[in-house]
């Protein structure tokens, strides 16, 4: 396993073969070195809705096709948005 900070909020885990990321503000972090297309994340985990958290999530998702797994409200909108996704108590309205 590996894990690495990336500023702010945003954390990547490497395990198993799998990447994910976690509030992946990377576009105007100035914390982080990184770009959106340095990663392919396999999982989005998303912590709450504030744009300095959410970041990058849409963009990644739709380029990797990563499941976000966040809380009911916003996996609702995510899978409204036609997104794979996961979360706690998260049911499906589509």
């Amino acid at each position: 396993m590996k894990i690495t900070w990336h500023g702010h909020a945003f954390i990547e885990i490497q395990v198993a073969g799998k990447q994910i990321l976690i509030d992946p503000f990377i576009t105007g972090n100035p914390f982080t070195k990184t770009k959106p297309e340095d990663f392919n994340p396999d999982y989005i985990l998303l912590t709450h809705s504030h744009h300095d958290h959410v970041g990058d999530t849409e963009e990644l998702a739709k380029k990797s096709g990563a499941t976000i797994v966040t809380e009911m409200d916003m996996a609702n909108d995510y899978a409204q948005k036609g997104f794979k996704v996961e979360g706690p108590n998260y049911v499906s309205t589509l």
